[in-house]
């Protein structure tokens, strides 16, 4: 097949990009390098184009001869997108609905849409399920749902298959030895602690958590691939139309998997506590039974493996 990918550069797309290679399909790659980078590309035969989703133009020469579109690309940070919403909805929500518009236009039927565990907000339940209600918190939340919203809609009346895949706190080292390099995401900060011997912020004193630091459902980036090539596969086959979580079903604490890191490199780290950050929800764990069934997927890796897979990458951020 032929796939396009938004955001192919970035952390989750470039992997995406490669495992798609691998496989034989034709790969396009859209990116405007803001935060990606084309490094990030190991496999030839991977076509690139540098442009933003915004620009009509561009999409219309990106989607030539397509088959499928897997839209990864964002903004992406829940505590920016506090101070900077007119962004994050410029780019996440209009931005999609020219993916969409695009789509259309070149008879492309097929969309796997990058989604966010933020949609929910805070929750009560334990492990959250696709029918919770939605109630983000976050711009960045509040963008995300927004797209999947237009996706659902329009995919209704001009009869486009489309999954949304909800993340969770994606993280690790892939086959492919790309990490996650995000300022914004625990991992790579707890790496760059432990490499510059620095003291690491760690946001706490959330009264709704048991240590007083954010639980979030940690799932590896191989993980979420093959979730993105079952959902692809899935498009093509037939017409549907669904929201899926993608994690592991697990919650850690912040402390929890900064205990874990230090007692894979014996040694403890520098930690400064501070104030929670705005937008961040206290709990956050998927409910997965939805996507084991739908796709026949469950996760392979835990996070003992995904700490693993990180301090084992000669590529991790430094």
């Amino acid at each position: 097949m032929n796939a396009l990918i938004t955001g192919g550069c970035g952390y989750i797309g470039s992997n995406l990009a490669n495992a798609l290679r691998s496989k034989g399909d034709k790969v396009r790659v859209l990116d405007d390098l803001s935060s990606g980078s084309k490094t990030n590309i190991k496999l030839p035969g991977i076509e690139f184009i540098q442009g933003n989703i915004l620009d009509h133009k561009t999409l219309t020469e990106a989607m030539e001869d397509i088959d499928i579109v897997y839209h990864l690309a964002a903004l992406k940070s829940v505590s920016e997108s506090v101070y900077k919403p007119i962004n994050y909805f410029e780019v996440n929500s209009f931005g999609t609905l020219q993916i969409i518009k695009s789509m259309l236009d070149k008879k492309i039927r097929s969309i796997v849409f990058a989604s966010s565990s933020s949609v929910y907000g805070q929750v009560s339940e334990s492990r959250i399920p696709e029918e919770s209600e939605k109630a983000p918190i976050s711009p960045y939340g509040n963008s995300k749902l927004m797209a999947e919203e237009m996706i659902k809609t329009i995919s209704k009346v001009h009869s486009l298959s489309c999954i949304s895949l909800r993340y969770f706190n994606v993280a690790g080292s892939s086959r492919f030895g790309v990490s996650d390099t995000s300022d914004f995401n625990l991992i790579p900060n707890i790496l760059r602690s432990y490499k510059s011997k620095s003291p690491m912020k760690v946001f706490g004193n959330n009264p709704n958590t048991h240590d007083g630091t954010c639980v979030r459902d940690y799932i590896h980036i191989d993980d979420v691939i093959e979730a993105n090539l079952l959902a692809g596969e899935k498009c093509l086959e037939k017409l549907v139309n669904v929201e899926l979580n993608v994690g592991l079903g697990l919650g850690f604490s912040v402390k929890q998997v900064i205990n874990a890191f230090e007692q894979k490199i014996g040694r403890p780290l520098m930690l400064k506590i501070d104030e929670s950050r705005p937008g961040d929800p206290g709990t956050v764990i998927a409910a997965i039974n939805r996507i084991q069934e739908f796709l026949s997927w469950s996760p392979r890796f835990n996070l003992e493996e995904i700490l693993t897979s990180i301090l084992l990458d000669k590529n991790r951020p430094e």
